[in-house]
């Protein structure tokens, strides 16, 4: 199973850093630990993931050079791939995923047949 979420976030030049949170509904079956390389925030991998309960926690390297202080709303994709080895629920229904970065959320809902 593939999980794509799209949310706007307050991003710093673009950038989503440091940190993005990943909670996922209590019947999604998720392995004891997911690989960076499984996760895919706007194309890039994070450099860390870790899993507490049914949360994931991003961290997102810092862009090189100097970054502006620019701050304002944008779209930040992120995309857990098969290799992060997350099962479906095994009960039919629409689940919730939600994402957080600061005071803001966003969420994707999926449905299971």
């Amino acid at each position: 199973m593939s999980i794509e979420l799209r949310g706007t976030f307050e991003l710093q030049c673009g950038w989503v850093g440091p940190h993005i949170s990943v909670m996922f509904p209590k019947a999604e079956r998720l392995p004891t630990r997911i690989a960076p390389e499984a996760v895919l925030i706007d194309g890039n991998h994070p450099t860390a993931a870790t899993r507490s309960g049914r949360t994931v926690s991003l961290t997102i390297a810092p862009p090189t050079g100097v970054l502006c202080d620019s701050i304002g709303p944008g779209t930040v994709r992120i995309r857990f791939t098969r290799a992060a080895r997350i099962g479906n629920p095994r009960s039919a229904g629409r689940y919730t995923v939600h994402a957080e970065h600061g005071a803001s959320v966003a969420t994707a809902t999926f449905a299971v047949h």
